[in-house]
């Protein structure tokens, strides 16, 4: 039975591409990983094969094609390294030249007949009894699209099918191999690659780099280490990981091994195992790992002396090379969630239950915030972020929304689990945050302290933003799912939207409103262990937190600033922290001059300011919310001397503290007013 698996990827070698990899390192371990994937097997007998390199735009000599489909959008296979048309929004990885079928027929009924299929040449299997074929693919199995690979022992009279689902689907790249051992002995053999696309004419498949070739009986590969990136002296680790059986042989035992550094082998023993070819064994070597040294530790690990005294075939693929950090002093770590959204985004909307139940689930830990963007359509909140949001979009190359990165990686499985993992693995920094908000100036500052436990180099950035804790608006502002669509009373469905949807169009958290000083971050210097560096920003408020067209009403509920550290090669975020704005007090007098007296405070349904003047000069009363934002104002006018008393209704205002400013031409009071 054909059997099929995915080899080792850069990513399961590198967890993070951090900075504080030495660079000869990466080169090395990169090289490492290209003969894995590129050379794999290379002692083994190769008895056809096919990379489609030499080949430009050509179908190589002795490959044919199925005849052309009776619509004619359909161009069947083609070669070259760009899969332009519907795979083109996909953005197919570089692959070099590849063979790659865009199914844009919509061809039916669906029978391998009528399948988009790509034929070898015949191949004799005659002289072998072991066979393996691999190849890569990249195939994403949209709606009802299927990939397949069938073989021939008649030179394409009769066929059969090996495997349905050409490899399995996902966004990337990946080997697929499978044991042919039962077409040997047979000399007309041919293989075929078929893409079907059930009628619709989305994506389809790229195929490369085709081997037919006689196994090596012994040849295992440690593809994948399930350990940390980050590690604390002294600390025990348990060394595990994935091993790939790539040989003939079933393997009934082995010896493990890792060392680091170049010290001593630590060997392990397995027995009683089953490990049948072209399968995986998740391995954990019994004895832990206890890091001693600082800074970055190399470990290699490997399998020997399989079943017995066998020595592995295939040398450059036995051994996985890992690069470690160890830190005397592993930090918590806050992971940062940071999503691209939109007010006018269907998807967004449809996506909001889930992430914030999430979220909320998180809130103790990690730390959320979302940029506001300007498509598809109308958005209050991006009018007046765009400048500061524009910069964290591009960064990204951020293709659509919604979008959620988790510490600066693309996030397809958002889950608490995988939050708490990613929590899990510590971080080289602290961050010591402190922000305030002067209402009557309407200033933001912000000092963090960033201390460093391990030695980084220059180039790291740190994020200053300002979030609106709740943005709430009295009327949905959606061009996507407007009002009336599914507006309440709950329970009722109009054009196919549920109406339990609609709070979510009306209350979006985490609004990013500003980055200090920009959206570019600020450049971080050189670190050693034990040393920080201390961010002082400001912002004054100097517009509305979203649009002031005053038909979409809007209001919001607190502010707290997050501050990020990211790698901007990688994207990778080290560590994140939130604080809420401290209101500075002892602001209540600023001038004598202008004494008054508020009561009753506090205040349910209007409160009183009380005053009295030497002589006869304007005056203006205001009311100011913690977030600086104007609720009341008296027009500016002449008041004679004398005492005076002007009511401020209260009764419509939400509870919590207030600002009084009294203002003449003699000076500016301030005082707090707390409305119950």
């Amino acid at each position: 039975m054909a059997t099929i698996t995915n080899f080792v990827s850069l990513k399961q070698i590198f967890p993070h591409n951090k900075l504080f990899y030495i660079d000869i390192m990466k080169k090395l371990l990169f090289v490492y990983a290209l003969i894995i994937l590129l050379a794999g097997n290379s002692n083994a007998q190769v008895i056809f094969s096919q990379d489609f390199q030499s080949t430009g735009n050509s179908i190589p000599a002795g490959w044919k094609q199925q005849n052309s489909a009776y619509i004619p959008t359909n161009l069947g296979w083609q070669f070259g390294n760009y899969a332009g048309g519907y795979f083109g929004y996909y953005d197919v990885p570089y692959h070099g030249n590849m063979a790659f079928i865009n199914d844009d027929d919509n061809n039916y009924p669906t029978t391998m007949w009528n399948y988009d299929t790509l034929y070898t040449p015949i191949i004799s299997l005659s002289s072998y009894s072991k066979v393996f074929i691999s190849f890569d693919v990249w195939y994403y199995q949209y709606a009802t699209g299927t990939a397949t690979l069938a073989a021939s022992t008649d030179s394409g009279k009769t066929w059969s099918t090996l495997d349905t689902n050409g490899g399995a689907s996902g966004f990337n790249w990946r080997t697929a191999t499978y044991d042919i051992s039962s077409l040997g002995g047979q000399a007309n053999v041919m293989l075929a690659f078929t893409y079907q696309d059930g009628g619709y004419d989305l994506l389809g498949e790229c195929i490369n780099y085709v081997k037919v070739y006689v196994p090596n009986d012994y040849d295992m590969a440690v593809t994948n280490q399930n350990l940390p990136f980050l590690f604390q002296t002294g600390n025990s680790y348990t060394v595990s990981g994935v091993i790939r059986n790539s040989g003939y042989q079933n393997i009934s035992s082995m010896r493990l091994n890792y060392c680091v550094n170049g010290g001593p082998t630590i060997s392990a023993p397995l027995s009683s195992l089953n490990i049948p070819a072209l399968t995986n064994y998740s391995f954990t070597h019994p004895i832990q790992w206890v890091p001693s040294v600082t800074g970055n530790n190399v470990m290699k690990i490997w399998a020997d002396s399989l079943n017995g005294n066998n020595a592995d075939q295939d040398h450059p693929n036995d051994t996985l090379t890992a690069v470690f950090e160890v830190i005397d002093s592993i930090q918590v770590k806050a992971p940062l969630i940071e999503e691209f959204t939109q007010a006018s985004c269907s998807p967004c909307l449809y996506y909001s239950p889930q992430l914030d139940s999430i979220l909320d689930s998180v809130k103790t830990f990690c730390n959320p915030i979302r940029y506001h963007v300007n498509w598809p359509a109308r958005d209050f909140m991006n009018n007046v972020t765009q400048p500061v949001v524009a910069p964290r979009v591009s960064f990204y190359t951020v293709p659509g929304v919604p979008m959620v990165y988790m510490d600066g990686k693309e996030y397809f499985d958002f889950t608490y689990s995988g939050l708490t993992k990613e929590a899990a693995i510590g971080s080289q920094f602290k961050i010591m945050l402190n922000a305030t908000y002067n209402p009557l100036t309407n200033v933001y500052h912000v000092i963090t302290n960033i201390k460093s436990y391990a030695q980084l180099p220059a180039g790291l950035k740190a994020y200053v933003v300002l979030t609106v804790d709740t943005m709430k608006y009295a009327q949905d502002q959606s061009l996507a799912e407007p009002q009336w669509y599914f507006e309440p009373p709950i329970g009722t469905t109009i054009g196919g939207s549920p109406d339990d949807l609609y709070p979510y169009a009306l209350n979006y958290p985490q609004v990013v409103e500003n980055i200090m000083p920009d959206g570019y971050g600020t450049k971080l210097g050189s670190f050693i262990p034990g040393q920080t560096q201390t961010l002082n920003l400001s912002w004054t408020k100097n517009r509305a937190w979203a649009d002031s067209n005053k038909l979409w009403v809007y209001d919001s509920v607190g502010t707290h600033v997050t501050v990020f550290i990211q790698d901007t090669v990688s994207h990778y975020v080290y560590q994140s922290a939130v604080a809420v704005p401290v209101v500075i007090t002892g602001m209540e007098e600023i001038s004598s001059a202008t004494n008054f007296e508020l009561f009753p405070n506090p205040a349910s349904q209007q409160t009183t300011v009380a005053f009295n003047l030497k002589q006869e000069q304007e005056i203006t009363i205001e009311l100011y919310n913690l977030m600086g934002e104007k609720v009341y104002s008296s027009p500016i006018r002449n008041v004679s001397a004398g005492n005076h008393f002007e009511t401020i209704l209260t009764k419509n205002l939400s509870a919590g503290i207030y600002f009084v400013r009294f203002r003449t031409a003699n000076g500016t009071s301030v005082k707090k007013l707390v409305v119950e």
